[in-house]
């Protein structure tokens, strides 16, 4: 969150070097970390292949709560790649195997279908779906999360034409952003919203 991509990737290795050493496969096939790390760098391509490589295994393992979680980031780094049709896909997988109360999961699904569904021009599905993920962020303790469904919902908004109700939703997402730290994506935020704030 602060950009020390490198070292970053040198301690993921690290640490998946333990988890392979002790066998303990679900831990290396779970690539979350990997792939928040590339998303977090711009790096979409890469976050998409490490979590490829995590969804096909656990697919071979027959193991699902992870898989839900995967299949959502997966149809984020697609989404931010450009390939709407596939992120949807994989936004309807991980709506299909997601637990009620896997509130994580259920945030990113619905953010990314949001997305989708504003690329479209169908814009009351679009808020209704990002609303429904603030909802349920705000259920969380996940202040980064909290933060991405508020800024899913300011890119909805505006294209609403909507604008204050964008800023404030824009402005509300860089704050928790801030508040956690996370200066890459507060960065980011103000480069493609700043015209809101």
């Amino acid at each position: 969150m602060n950009g020390h991509f490198d070292l970053a990737r040198s301690l993921l290795a690290t640490s998946n070097g333990v988890f392979e050493d002790l066998g303990l496969t679900l831990n290396a096939a779970t690539s979350h970390n990997e792939a928040l790390i590339e998303m977090l760098a711009g790096d979409y391509a890469a976050a998409e292949a490490s979590l490829r490589a995590g969804f096909e295994a656990l697919t071979q393992m027959g193991e699902q709560a992870f898989l839900s979680t995967t299949a959502a980031f997966l149809a984020r780094a697609v989404f931010a790649q450009g390939r709407v049709d596939e992120a949807e896909e994989l936004a309807q997988r991980s709506a299909k195997l997601a637990a009620t109360g896997d509130l994580l999961t259920q945030v990113l699904w619905r953010g990314v279908q949001a997305r989708v569904l504003a690329r479209r021009g169908r814009l009351d599905g679009a808020e209704e779906f990002a609303r429904e993920a603030v909802a349920l962020a705000e259920q969380t303790d996940f202040v980064v999360y909290r933060g991405d469904a508020l800024v899913d919902l300011a890119h909805i908004l505006h294209d609403a034409g909507r604008t204050e109700e964008a800023a404030a939703a824009a402005a509300g997402g860089l704050h928790l952003h801030e508040h956690k730290g996370n200066l890459v994506t507060a960065a980011k935020i103000r480069t493609d919203l700043g015209f809101l704030l």
